[in-house]
C-alpha cells in the first residue's frame, strides 16, 4: 500500500469545505434519534443539582467519553477498512447481501407496525441493552447527590457508553467520512 504523499497541500477552500462538513456530520450525529434517550436522561440528572460547578465539570467529562470513544472507533474502522482494500469486491457485495436482508426485514417490520403488532418486530434492540446503563444513572444520580467525585468517572463512562451504544445507528456516516 503506498503511503500518502507529504508533499500534498490543501487550499483553504478545501479546508474550509471539509471543516464545515465535518460540523454539519457531528450536528447530525448529536440529534439523532439513537443519542435522544441517553441525552434526556443524562440532562434529567444533571437538573437535580444546583451545584453548577459539578454541573460543568460533568458535562466535560461526558464530553471527553464521547469524543475519546468515537476518535479509538473511528481508528479501528480506518485500520479495518484499510487492511479491507484487496477485498474491496468481496467486501461490497457482502455489503449489498446484508442491506438486503435489512430490506426485507424492515419491510416486515413495517406490514407489522401497520398491523400494529408491534411484539413481532425484528428489527430493534435488545431490551436488556439499557439494564446497565440505567442502573449506571442510577448510581450516577446517588453520587451527584453526596458530591462524591466519582461523579466525573462515572460521566466519562456513561459518555463511553453512550457512544458504543449509539455508534450502529450514526456510523455509516462516520465510514463515509473516513473514506
Amino acid at each position: 500500500m503506498d503511503s500518502p504523499d507529504p508533499a500534498i497541500t490543501f487550499s483553504l477552500p478545501e479546508i474550509i469545505k471539509s471543516l464545515g462538513l465535518t460540523i454539519l456530520m457531528g450536528l447530525g450525529d448529536a440529534f439523532n434519534i439513537c443519542a435522544i434517550a441517553m441525552l434526556l436522561m443524562f440532562i434529567s440528572f444533571l437538573t437535580m443539582t444546583e451545584n453548577k460547578k459539578a454541573i460543568a465539570w460533568i458535562c466535560v467529562f461526558y464530553i471527553a467519553g464521547v469524543f475519546i470513544t468515537y476518535f479509538l472507533i473511528g481508528v479501528l474502522v480506518a485500520f479495518i477498512l484499510e487492511s479491507l482494500t484487496a477485498f474491496t469486491m468481496i467486501f461490497a457485495w457482502v455489503i449489498i447481501f446484508v442491506a438486503l436482508i435489512l430490506l426485507f426485514i424492515n419491510a416486515y417490520d413495517y406490514v407489522m407496525v401497520r398491523r400494529q403488532k408491534y411484539d413481532q418486530v425484528k428489527n430493534k434492540l435488545p431490551k436488556g441493552i439499557f439494564k446497565f446503563p440505567k442502573q449506571l444513572m442510577n448510581r450516577f444520580a446517588s453520587s451527584i447527590d453526596k458530591g462524591s467525585p466519582m461523579i466525573y468517572f462515572i460521566a466519562f463512562f456513561i459518555g463511553v457508553l453512550v457512544a458504543i451504544i449509539e455508534f450502529p445507528c450514526t456510523g455509516q456516516v462516520y465510514v463515509f467520512w473516513l473514506d
